[in-house]
């Protein structure tokens, strides 16, 4: 794994993050998101949410990644089994926490989440960053759904100028800017 790559692309994030919500307006943030439920401020939440679990992330993929290939497969077909309530606990926590947490708090609580991230990647062993998971049905629909989208996350798409790619966010459903 190239660390740096890894450190270059959390900054990328850290900085489409910062320039998504301060460059929205609260009329901008209140409206609804194009492809999803939730509102732009919303949706601003659940890309930091994204963040704030990949950072439990790791402690889990050495576990399983030091298991059988079996426990992994077992933990995947559980996971599945419940995508329908992850799914709906998935939009609510999104929602609530979006109407709950400012925007300023939101790019605050991002930073630290980054600045976290980039010092538990430099303390990683290259054995541990190697190590995976069997990955659930849940999560390859959702690569393949967010694959088949046309276009990545777009400042134009959004309605802000420039126009640069957005490509750092997992997700690529759209900010709305529409009236």
């Amino acid at each position: 794994m190239d660390r740096l790559s890894v450190h270059e692309e959390l900054e990328r994030a850290r900085a489409d993050f910062r320039r998504l919500v301060e460059s929205s307006d609260d009329d901008l943030l209140r409206k609804p998101s194009n492809g999803t439920r939730w509102s732009n401020r919303e949706l601003l939440f659940h890309m930091l949410l994204g963040y704030l679990i990949i950072r439990a992330l790791p402690g889990l993929v050495r576990v399983f990644g030091r298991l059988p290939r079996g426990a992994s497969r077992g933990y995947a077909r559980l996971l599945n089994a419940v995508t329908r309530s992850f799914d709906e606990i998935n939009y609510l926590g999104s929602y609530a926490g979006g109407r709950t947490l400012s925007p300023a708090r939101m790019v605050a609580l991002f930073d630290r989440v980054v600045d976290k991230l980039h010092r538990r990647l430099d303390t990683e062993t290259d054995a541990d960053l190697e190590r995976g998971m069997v990955p659930t049905h849940h999560v390859l629909s959702r690569h393949q759904q967010l694959d088949d989208t046309p276009a990545p996350l777009t400042e134009r798409r959004c309605g802000y100028p420039g126009g640069s790619s957005v490509r750092s966010f997992s997700m690529r459903a759209r900010i709305s800017s529409r009236t």
